[in-house]
């Protein structure tokens, strides 16, 4: 699954750079259909591995418990989607994996899985959407992307 995620990204990096290095809106848009695309093929590619060989129970157990709560899975109208909780599932899993690891160098996989379920959820603005992608796919340094979310994504309500 590293290996896949880092192929996918190394593919499409030069392009998705030389993108980002000119200031036009056509350039821009390329650049973001880039990498929807790469957080698209990763979150799938991340979700196939936890279904082959991830238990998730306790996860799942620990995220409708102590995060979300009654949104987890109830039948109101604010409750997480079942693809948003598959997201959420598989990116923990992958971060408790890589925590476990000798270290974790590239926190792109988990961290793309969080961004997906906020962005599918609607709980955050295309514009933050298009800033947490570019964070996520610029950087390969480990930090705590759920620390920054909580400190600069705002719910759209």
């Amino acid at each position: 699954m590293k290996q896949q995620a880092n192929d996918l990204r190394s593919r499409h990096d030069q392009r998705l750079h030389e993108h980002e290095a000119h200031n036009d809106d056509a350039h821009a848009a390329q650049a973001e259909q880039i990498r929807s695309y790469i957080f698209t093929r990763v979150g799938q590619t991340i979700e196939q591995y936890v279904k082959l060989r991830g238990n998730t129970h306790a996860i799942e157990e620990y995220l409708e418990a102590w995060v979300f709560g009654a949104y987890w899975q109830s039948n109101t109208t604010w409750a997480l989607s079942p693809e948003s909780r598959e997201m959420l599932k598989s990116g923990e899993y992958v971060w408790q994996e890589y925590m476990q690891s000798d270290g974790l160098t590239d926190w792109a996989a988990p961290a793309i899985q969080y961004c997906r379920a906020l962005e599918l959820g609607g709980a955050i603005d295309k514009a933050t959407a298009i800033t947490l992608r570019t964070l996520v796919l610029g950087t390969r340094d480990k930090i705590g992307i759920r620390g920054w979310v909580a400190a600069h994504v705002q719910p759209v309500l």
